[in-house]
């Protein structure tokens, strides 16, 4: 009963997050902004090349969604493609993000890093060095890829909070004085993250059989 649970609330945050890309999370001259809306605005601000960096990051969330909900399956062939999805997704988010972090904490002013910094550097490192060990040393493939999707909920969050205060610098491309308000839809990626981090959390420590798993079961 507890498995089906924690299944179904990983699909619900895996879902949350896919259709968080296409949900009003701001408004700018009133006017609402999803990431799906502001990417097809950037395509005449942009060049392509900037264009497209900045595409594939908003619509990053969705393929992070499509992964996560993959964890799903666990059995067969197709659980094998999804474990294999999820880890390759994880290390291209943690590589992604903690170049965004780098860039963010050389760009704050007086040469200290901002908190929102710091962990979008700090947390990708540490997970994909955990990952990456884990594959190395032919860890078990399940647990592995439960550690991928933890990873990824925590990264869904960290970006959530970081394109939470970017609106900011989109309004500012579009000649805007700043945005209106952030609409409730700016939660979605974020509260999807914490329901996929909550799960995993779960399928990776809770008890099984009476007994709760030890560091050598996920090994």
């Amino acid at each position: 009963m507890i498995q089906s649970a924690v299944s179904w609330v990983l699909r619900a945050g895996a879902l949350l997050v896919i259709v968080s890309v296409f949900l009003p999370q701001v408004a700018i001259n009133d006017r609402p902004h999803s990431p799906f809306v502001a990417a097809r605005a950037l395509s005449s601000m942009m060049a392509p090349l900037d264009f497209a960096v900045h595409a594939a990051w908003l619509t990053a969330p969705w393929v992070a969604g499509l992964a996560v909900l993959g964890g799903s399956v666990r059995t067969g062939r197709r659980g094998g493609v999804a474990r294999g999805a999820a880890v390759g997704v994880c290390l291209a988010a943690a590589f992604a993000l903690a170049t965004q972090g780098s860039i963010l904490m050389t760009r704050v002013q007086g040469g200290g890093g901002s908190a929102l910094g710091l962990a979008l550097f700090v947390t990708p490192l540490v997970a994909a060095t955990v990952i990456v060990a884990r594959v190395l040393g032919a860890a078990a493939p399940e647990p592995t890829a439960g550690v991928a999707r933890l990873s990824l909920g925590v990264f869904l969050v960290l970006n959530g909070l970081f394109l939470a205060d970017w609106w900011s610098l989109l309004a500012a491309w579009m000649g805007a004085p700043g945005t209106d308000r952030l609409l409730p839809g700016a939660w979605a990626a974020p509260a999807g993250g914490l329901l996929v981090a909550a799960a995993e959390a779960v399928r990776l420590f809770r008890p099984q059989s009476g007994q709760a798993i030890s560091r050598v079961d996920l090994k």
